[in-house]
């Protein structure tokens, strides 16, 4: 007789840290999010029409600083947040730091500087004080990044790892940055409505085994393709970010109908929100009378690679304050490149209702 290998444990997100232009930790910068503030002003230069770019910046966190040196701020915040309010220590035992998973993205400038990605996980952990535990890594491949980085940290509390930290830092505000967006035509200016507003932000979320006290449990990840990101000829049928969604709700073991609202990682620009409208309409079956979208980059700007890391850090302060619109959610992210992502979550036992 053959025995059914055991179900995957379950893995839940018990703390979590954030820092960006809204606020300065996860509690505030929910909160802003919440009271529909927005902070968007002139980031200190121009576009090549010579108009100012505006954005949202950080600047209680980064103050003066340039370029990549705008991250290692942003992301000690929010990793030494997510450790102070996670669990702690023995009497008597030193502060140590679980596996860091460090999602970034360095294939814009100006953090595709040579040999600067290398060195930003050891410098975070120097900022913290701190040294890193064995299996810590970084993650830089694009807007993807940190959905890898949480896949792999599932797959080490899984194994048996009594937690991992993930993170996830990025800021498109800088010179070199605004002329890259300006050169594919997706900056948001005077004479493009129709782009994103660059944002920058450090987030992270430290993973357990369940059952613990719990913000909350990750259910299930899904990842697909996008044909026509490879070729612009072809037309976007959203069949890569439908492949992500059936993924991470078969991963979950629900179904489109047990969701109870989305979180997406549009940026403002048109396109992203009819593939994420044509990829529910290819997975949906169920009407659903209500059935909420959130957009965090609607208030944050385009935060990059950091970008998904909120969405789910903003969905676990929901959860905890309350006022999430049910139970279960489901989050997703696109990319430049071909790769979609999808995660489903849900409100761990205990925790209240909105």
């Amino acid at each position: 007789m053959t025995l059914a290998p055991p179900p995957p444990r379950s893995v839940s997100v018990v703390s979590a840290g954030l820092t960006c232009g809204l606020g300065l930790t996860a509690d505030a910068a929910c909160a802003a999010i919440r009271a529909r503030a927005s902070r968007f002003e002139a980031v200190g230069f121009t576009d090549t029409f010579l108009e100012p770019v505006i954005g949202v910046p950080a600047r209680e966190v980064v103050g003066e600083a340039v370029d990549e040196a705008r991250l290692l701020p942003l992301a000690v915040a929010a990793v030494r947040e997510c450790l102070d309010a996670g669990p702690k220590p023995r009497p008597g035992v030193p502060p140590k730091m679980p596996p860091l998973l460090l999602a970034t993205d360095a294939t814009h400038p100006p953090l595709d500087a040579p040999g600067f990605a290398e060195r930003l996980l050891g410098r975070v952990a120097d900022g913290l004080g701190l040294k890193l535990a064995p299996g810590s890594r970084l993650f830089t491949d694009g807007s993807a990044s940190f959905w890898h980085a949480l896949e792999e940290g599932r797959r080490l509390v899984r194994a048996g790892a009594a937690g991992v930290i993930v993170a996830a830092v990025d800021s498109l505000i800088s010179k070199s940055t605004s002329y890259w967006l300006q050169c594919l035509d997706r900056l948001k200016n005077d004479d493009n409505s129709d782009g994103v507003i660059p944002g920058e932000a450090g987030a992270a979320v430290w993973l357990a085994p369940a059952p613990a006290p719990a913000l909350l449990d990750v259910l299930g990840l899904g990842f697909g393709e996008e044909p026509s990101a490879r070729d612009p000829e072809r037309p976007n049928l959203a069949t890569g970010l439908a492949d992500a969604f059936r993924a991470a709700l078969q991963d979950a073991g629900l179904a489109m109908a047990d969701m109870d609202f989305r979180v997406g990682g549009m940026t403002g620009e048109a396109s992203w929100f009819k593939e994420a409208s044509t990829a529910l309409a290819r997975v949906q079956r169920v009407h659903k009378d209500r059935f909420e979208l959130w957009c965090p980059a609607e208030k944050l700007g385009d935060a990059g690679a950091a970008l998904p890391a909120c969405m789910l850090v903003l969905t676990a302060v929901a959860m905890r304050k309350g006022y999430a619109p049910g139970g279960r959610g489901l989050l997703f992210g696109f990319s430049l490149a071909p790769e979609r992502a999808a995660c489903v979550v849900s409100r761990p036992a205990g925790v209240g209702r909105g």
